[in-house]
């Protein structure tokens, strides 16, 4: 339109005709002014972006330091926790001076190994719970005991990674997936392939094997356990063939894993490592589409398999798995940290049923505990949510 009424004006007022270069300069200079007006317009939307990303970083600029009083803190033994008992005190929790408690003086004992299940309707308290094991908030009275340690007297540093925790929302890191399993270079590289292979990632992660046929397991071992260098006219098999045989014979059950995954036998162990390294070096950020949040939620649960804390907390952890996925994920759990304090905060009935005792928060406060059946058959808060089938997150 704009170009139209350019083209009119030079020819009535002007009196000349329009020639075809003057047109294509009419279309430019058009094209510009409609996109320089556009960002002219688009200014207040930009200077409000500025404005709210300046204030968030005042924000968190102002926010004082939780190591800031490191010299009153208490060194705990080197294998803390060493049973996992956890006691609350009289214990009270506020976000704000100005809000309601949203743990209103809790006393509760929970044993060394025991599998206990955190439930309750919105606002209960239930992930309150967790924020203060692990102390992210501050506005406290009362003490929570570790081992018969309070943990106010432990620096942060030496508080938080000793438990081990599955959060709501999963974090995935902008780097290779080796470096997000193991970012502090902890662990080796059989100790990620077997937390994968038990949470059934590696099928994932590892890439399809490019050969369109490839040895099963009972060919492998009907072939002839001869010894000769020279090919074997009367089976066919080839020296690299044998030499196959042989490793396949001799590998752990995690590398035959990884071996039928990759489909290939890799001749040496050097070999292995390092085909099973450039895969752990993919980048997660490039494809992390691919990954659904249930599939983030089990890299976390790889982390914990591989760190192995006396005291694990999984808040609404399988929120985002359908049911078989959880229940055999909880199975998992139940076989690996059969030895440790397993805390779940969930919404999901089947997934708190096995639990040794369930904790019903209300408001704040713990209205009942027991075992689940105990529970169900006495009638109350909990045998209420069986019934509504409303564990609120």
């Amino acid at each position: 339109m704009l170009i139209t009424w350019m083209v009119l004006l030079q020819f009535h007022v002007v009196g000349s005709k329009v020639s075809s270069g003057e047109y294509l300069q009419y279309k430019l200079m058009a094209s510009a002014l409609v996109s320089d007006t556009q960002d002219l317009f688009g200014i207040p939307d930009r200077l409000r972006k500025i404005s709210n990303s300046t204030n968030v970083f005042r924000r968190f600029t102002t926010i004082e330091s939780e190591i800031a009083n490191v010299s009153n803190c208490v060194m705990p033994p080197e294998n803390w926790p060493t049973f996992g008992k956890i006691e609350l005190r009289n214990y009270t929790m506020r976000y704000r001076e100005d809000l309601d408690p949203a743990l209103n003086h809790i006393n509760l004992t929970i044993n060394p190994g025991e599998k206990i299940g955190i439930v309750g309707r919105t606002g209960a308290g239930k992930s309150s719970l967790t924020k203060a094991l692990f102390r992210l908030i501050h506005n406290t009275s009362g003490s929570i005991f570790i081992d018969d340690v309070d943990i106010s007297t432990i620096d942060i540093r030496n508080l938080r990674p000793r438990m081990g925790i599955i959060p709501q929302e999963s974090t995935m890191l902008s780097s290779a997936l080796r470096v997000d399993l193991d970012p502090l270079n902890e662990f080796t590289l059989e100790d990620m392939w077997a937390a994968l292979i038990k949470c059934n990632l590696a099928s994932l992660i590892v890439p399809k094997p490019k050969t369109t046929k490839r040895a099963s397991a009972d060919d492998i071992d009907a072939c002839s356990d001869s010894d000769s260098d020279s090919e074997d006219e009367s089976t066919g098999i080839s020296l690299t063939e044998k030499e196959k045989k042989t490793q396949w014979k001799s590998a752990s059950l995690l590398r035959r894993v990884l071996i039928y995954a990759l489909g290939d036998m890799p001749r040496s162990k050097t070999e292995s490592e390092s085909s099973q390294l450039s895969i752990l070096d993919k980048h997660v950020r490039g494809n992390s589409g691919a990954l659904s949040s249930g599939q983030q939620q089990l890299f976390s649960l790889c982390r914990l398999l591989m760190r192995k804390r006396k005291i694990i907390i999984l808040d609404e952890a399988t929120a985002d798995m359908d049911l078989q996925t959880d229940h055999n994920i909880h199975k998992l759990i139940h076989s690996e940290f059969k030895e440790c304090t397993v805390i779940t905060i969930a919404h999901r009935l089947e997934t708190v049923m096995n639990s040794d005792r369930i904790i019903v928060l209300e408001k704040g406060k713990v209205v009942e505990i027991g075992p689940p059946k105990e529970l169900i058959t006495k009638g109350g808060y909990f045998a209420d949510l069986v019934k509504d089938n409303d564990f609120g997150q």
